[in-house]
């Protein structure tokens, strides 16, 4: 029993010795959390998003150019730009003749590089004409057109794979009667029908029957009239030889009427080059003589007949 409370004595004794510890080192703390700054009492994980919030970097946006649209544009059946400028074709009111501007010099030739390289295509030339135009047989839209045409020609490119097509324009013009955007050029593909319809067109010859003054060929209306359906035919198919072939009749030495007949092809091979302005290269002059009548009978009638000059046109060698 006397142990008994021994042991209670010395737990009661430190019970009191412990709550007394405990009361001092509440105190301590207390007296350290007044001292100490209120923010310290916040999470890092709350201070770190409120200090990227405040400190927001703004975006940069990098605009890119306007996208500019060129006021001239040749592009491929692909839709791909194989020419643009800022520059354009124009015209005079009432003139044929298309101004060209040094940048665009070379276009003629962009146009036939490019149709070389791809035969199964052909080139729409679109050639605008004011409405208030002078009327005209062709109207004066087809004639740019048709002008502008033999620049492409002249690089080596077929007549039948580009198509020349008028459209009125309601645009106006400049104060100095000057319309820009003349022509626009397409690419189609090759109309193999109307080829065949365009060369189908073409006569096998023409017959043509000289008045002649003293020997010497006269130059009258009908002379006039051959040279322009010739020069015609030659605008249209440049690809084609002219020749001019002199026919006569069977009166006197053979030798003599083949000489007879040179002589009539080379003055109709004369006026062609210089009236109808052409190229003597694509011109040849000969002489059948009496060897290819019309008429074998004889007859005055008939002499007439044979005393004829053929134009023929054949492919150039």
């Amino acid at each position: 029993m006397k142990n008994f409370l021994v042991a209670l004595l010395v737990f009661l004794v430190w019970s009191v010795i412990g709550l007394w510890i405990y009361s001092i080192g509440n105190q301590l703390d207390i007296g350290k959390n007044e001292q100490a700054p209120i923010i310290s009492k916040i999470p890092n994980t709350i201070i770190e998003p409120v200090i990227e919030t405040l400190s927001i970097t703004p975006e940069i946006t990098h605009l890119e150019p306007a996208e500019t649209k060129s006021n001239f544009l040749i592009k491929s059946l692909e839709d791909k730009t194989l020419f643009e400028s800022d520059e354009t074709f124009a015209f005079q009111k009432d003139s044929q003749l298309v101004t060209i501007p040094e940048e665009l010099t070379e276009v003629p030739s962009i146009l036939a590089s490019y149709l070389n390289e791809h035969p199964g295509q052909e080139l729409h030339i679109t050639s605008y004409y004011s409405a208030s135009a002078k009327l005209q047989t062709p109207n004066i839209g087809e004639q740019r057109g048709e002008n502008f045409k033999t620049l492409v020609i002249d690089e080596g490119i077929d007549t039948n794979r580009i198509v020349v097509k008028p459209a009125i324009t309601t645009a106006a013009f400049e104060d100095d009667e000057t319309l820009n955007n003349a022509m626009t050029f397409s690419f189609k593909l090759l109309d193999k029908e109307r080829i065949a319809n365009a060369k189908s067109a073409i006569p096998e010859s023409i017959t043509f029957y000289p008045s002649y003054d003293f020997d010497e060929l006269l130059a009258n209306s009908s002379l006039q009239e051959l040279a322009d359906e010739v020069v015609e035919l030659h605008k249209q198919h440049p690809e084609l030889m002219i020749e001019v072939i002199g026919h006569t009749d069977h009166i006197g030495a053979s030798s003599e009427n083949y000489v007879r007949g040179l002589k009539s092809a080379r003055q109709i091979r004369w006026y062609l080059v210089i009236k109808g302005e052409i190229d003597r290269k694509d011109i040849i002059a000969i002489s059948k003589g009496e060897s290819e009548p019309i008429l074998r009978d004889g007859r005055p009638a008939s002499r007439k007949e044979n005393a004829r000059v053929e134009i023929q046109f054949s492919e150039k060698e």
